[in-house]
């Protein structure tokens, strides 16, 4: 899981993850157009048509193709409603 910290330059606070990011080749990347089937189906798909955008969401099987935005639910989250709190006298940030 992620850590909440405060950045104080612009004082926000921002999630930090503890993985490593790693370089991704874009043929193989799951965010990919054409890669679908490498992630969750989508919750929301919106497909440009006509001048207009369309929502639409993948099925079990059959993927949305011709999306402009994807949003499907992490196989690797940062941060999941599920966990355990975890309480600290110390600051949050």
């Amino acid at each position: 899981m992620g850590d909440m910290r405060k950045d104080y330059v612009s004082e926000r606070f921002m999630i930090v993850t503890k993985k490593e990011d790693k370089i991704i080749d874009p043929k193989k990347s799951p965010f990919a157009p054409g890669n679908e089937s490498m992630t969750n189906p989508s919750v929301l798909s919106l497909v440009a048509k006509d001048g207009m955008l369309q929502r639409l969401q993948d099925n079990e099987d059959e993927y949305v193709e011709g999306w402009a935005i994807r949003v499907f639910e992490s196989k690797n989250p940062i941060v999941s409603i599920d966990t355990e709190n975890s309480y600290s006298d110390r600051p949050f940030y």
